[in-house]
């Protein structure tokens, strides 16, 4: 039997088992299926008893879609649900228009910026037509309050 069981499946055959089981036996039970499970799927597996009828059927039609889409794809999944590609990348050349060829930084009169003082470096960045457009707005800030 090397079918692989999602949470949802193994937490409906626990239920399952312990309603037909008495309170005594269902304990070492429900051990015995935690075991045998657990040698069937790698993933953890956590009990819920608040899922009603409507919410297993769901969960069930989900995973079916989700295993039909991992058996179809071309990569592989871990225990932490990391994907792995099953064909390594195509090793090709970066082209000439991807490769930035300026450097970052300073330029123009800020690469001078020792020599200026704090005012003209201000300046650089507003010019007098950004400062106007500031001092209006203030004003109409004031003006208004």
């Amino acid at each position: 039997m090397s079918r692989r069981l999602t949470e949802n499946q193994i937490a409906q055959i626990i239920h399952d088992f312990s309603d037909s089981e008495s309170e005594g036996i269902e304990d070492t039970a429900q051990e015995n299926i935690l075991e045998e499970v657990g040698d069937i799927s790698d993933c953890e597996s956590i009990h819920s008893e608040h899922n009603s009828e409507s919410e297993i059927e769901e969960s069930d039609d989900s995973s079916d879609t989700e295993s039909a889409e991992d058996t179809s794809s071309n990569s592989f999944y871990g225990k932490n649900r990391f994907k792995w590609s099953k064909t390594p990348p195509h090793p090709s050349r970066t082209r000439q228009h991807n490769i930035i060829e300026e450097r970052t930084g300073l330029k123009g009169p800020a690469l001078s910026k020792n020599e200026m003082s704090p005012v003209e470096t201000w300046e650089l960045l507003l010019t007098d037509d950004i400062i106007q457009l500031i001092i209006f707005a203030k004003d109409w800030k004031i003006i208004l309050t």
